[in-house]
């Protein structure tokens, strides 16, 4: 897996640039990839009381594809609105993860892609970061970030 495929599944998952959603938003997304497993995705919009997840999920076949744009692919998705703690609870994994101090160093630099490979982008007052990292990383916190926003999104035991 790399660079490419991310992009590829976002487009495939119909995922805007989180810059075009304006400067009145706070948005994160993750992205979630592993072999012989659905790509899954969910997208945090925060705007206090409107705030909620859109969780997307892939068919399988997005891995299939060697070449060119896999086409229309239907995916699956599931929006929840945000309880006032639900959005509590993020803002405080989200402080716990430091994810706008951390560098945007990826996994695909390091040679370490065994496992899961995880995506978090976010987007604030114009101002975008990304962090790419593998469940064999050293980044639990934005696992468990990552893992509550795909669970709040609908994503199924």
């Amino acid at each position: 897996m790399g660079h490419r495929e991310y992009s590829v599944a976002l487009a495939a998952m119909d995922e805007a640039p989180l810059l075009s959603f304006g400067s009145g938003a706070t948005v994160y997304r993750v992205l979630e990839m592993q072999a012989f497993v659905a790509p899954v995705a969910a997208r945090l919009v925060l705007q206090g009381d409107n705030s909620f997840v859109v969780w997307k999920r892939l068919p399988r076949e997005i891995y299939v594809e060697e070449e060119g744009d896999p086409g229309v692919l239907a995916y699956e998705e599931r929006r929840h609105k945000l309880t006032r703690p639900e959005t509590k609870c993020l803002a405080e994994l989200l402080e716990k993860a430091r994810f706008w101090e951390r560098a945007t160093t990826s996994v695909f630099d390091t040679g370490e892609e065994d496992g899961a490979i995880w995506m978090l982008e976010g987007c604030t007052r114009g101002e975008h970061h990304v962090v790419h990292w593998s469940t064999h990383g050293v980044y639990p916190s934005l696992v468990l970030l990552g893992e509550e926003m795909l669970r709040l999104g609908g994503l199924p035991e």
